[in-house]
């Protein structure tokens, strides 16, 4: 396993920018495609936040993050 070359700092997560989250991805998903195993795209479910309302598991910062490695995989964007 690889680790941060000396002197380096790895990235850190604040607020709504997952800095860290995206590095560590990045670098699990490099290894897999180096060992001949990519993915075009990746998707994971995070639960945060308190509880949405009292006795609730719906979380109010509940998310999905998607990351398209493959940009051939995008054929069209949209604004909701």
């Amino acid at each position: 396993m690889k680790s941060l070359p000396k002197g380096a700092v790895a990235p850190m997560n604040s607020g709504k920018l997952w800095r860290l989250d995206c590095a560590v991805l990045n670098f699990y998903l490099q290894a897999l495609e180096d060992a001949g195993r990519g993915y075009d795209s990746v998707r994971g479910a995070f639960i945060e936040g308190p509880p949405a309302f009292a006795g609730s598991g719906i979380m109010a910062e509940n998310h999905i993050q998607v990351a398209v490695r493959n940009p051939a995989c995008i054929i069209g964007v949209f604004r909701p």
